[in-house]
């Protein structure tokens, strides 16, 4: 498989990583949700602009993004533990959709997006 390069600006810093054929929009966008946090963050605390606290920005970032995953993580286990007793995907119901296996697909793919904010932000911090 090939690879492509992708570059983006952060913190005021200009930034290229890798990434697989194809795969450019999906690191762009990443990033781009990235830079929204970390303005926000920086929006919050306007003082924060050291390099020490472009580093803090960047950790809160992933952390957020961290507890994000774990929380998804969690409820995918939960919904899987559910499914698994109960024999069938169908008996999970929520409250917009009861297709227990639409609601454990949406978990699922959104436990790989959190994922690939996190290797992003894995990326990004052995770059800094």
């Amino acid at each position: 498989m090939s690879t492509s390069r992708v570059e983006f600006y952060m913190l005021g810093r200009r930034f290229e990583l890798a990434c697989d054929a194809g795969q450019e929009g999906r690191l762009s966008s990443l990033a781009q949700d990235l830079r929204r946090r970390i303005d926000d963050l920086y929006a919050a605390n306007p003082a924060a602009r050291t390099m020490q606290s472009e580093m803090q920005l960047l950790v809160m970032a992933a952390i957020g993004y961290a507890d994000l995953w774990q929380d998804a993580e969690t409820q995918r286990r939960q919904l899987s533990a559910h499914i698994e007793r109960s024999g069938s995907p169908a008996v999970v119901t929520t409250a917009a959709d009861n297709d227990g296996e639409a609601a454990a697909i949406l978990i699922e793919k959104l436990a790989e997006e959190l994922e690939n904010h996190a290797e992003a932000l894995e990326n990004l911090a052995m770059m800094a």
